[in-house]
């Protein structure tokens, strides 16, 4: 996998997994179901990021930016519009550009660093899209046997962040995998 992002402090899955699981865990929030819309404006309203919904033309090129040392997240007003009709991708790019706040507003190379020459552990982007998904698609809430369209009904996310998470889960051991996944074909 090509990196994407800039490189910052190595994390790993169990590390971003136990940030989101304490963020949800902090808000008192227990439902399946991650209110992101709800929680970002929070946020905004108690002065702690700064959310900015941007017009398309201003934005044509980008969903949401993060700017974590400062404290701010910009969103396009389309993409945050499907998000507030919770639609999976909007939800998924806001909850990605948490991720950037949560996990890089006290990197110093964030900003900087240009270098595409880092490990999948040490980008930025790998790090957001991976809390996203931990924080939309909860574990904890997880039976060994789900399905992508359970994933996608309960947690609200789009048929290819549920197919990601499924994949991921699979191979952390933590659901079954349908046979073909596993290597293994019916005739």
């Amino acid at each position: 996998m090509a990196n994407k992002g800039f490189k910052v402090k190595p994390r790993t899955t169990k590390n971003i997994r136990a940030i989101s699981q304490g963020f949800k865990d902090v808000l008192k929030i227990k439902k399946s179901y991650f209110p992101i819309v709800k929680v970002v404006e929070l946020l905004h309203q108690k002065g702690i990021i700064e959310l900015e919904i941007v017009a398309v033309e201003e934005m044509a090129n980008e969903y949401g930016l993060s700017y974590p040392k400062k404290g701010l997240i910009k969103i396009r007003e389309d993409v945050y519009d499907k998000a507030v009709k919770g639609d999976g991708f909007g939800r998924f790019t806001i909850a990605h550009e948490m991720g950037h706040f949560m996990l890089h507003r006290k990197e110093t190379a964030y900003a900087r660093s240009s270098t595409r020459d880092h490990k999948t552990f040490e980008d930025s982007e790998w790090q957001a899209n991976k809390f996203a998904q931990e924080l939309l698609i909860d574990i904890r809430e997880i039976s060994s046997e789900i399905s992508m369209y359970e994933i996608e009904q309960k947690f609200g996310v789009s048929g290819a962040s549920s197919k990601i998470a499924r994949d991921a889960l699979g191979r952390e051991g933590l659901i079954k995998m349908p046979l073909h996944k596993r290597g293994i074909y019916r005739k």
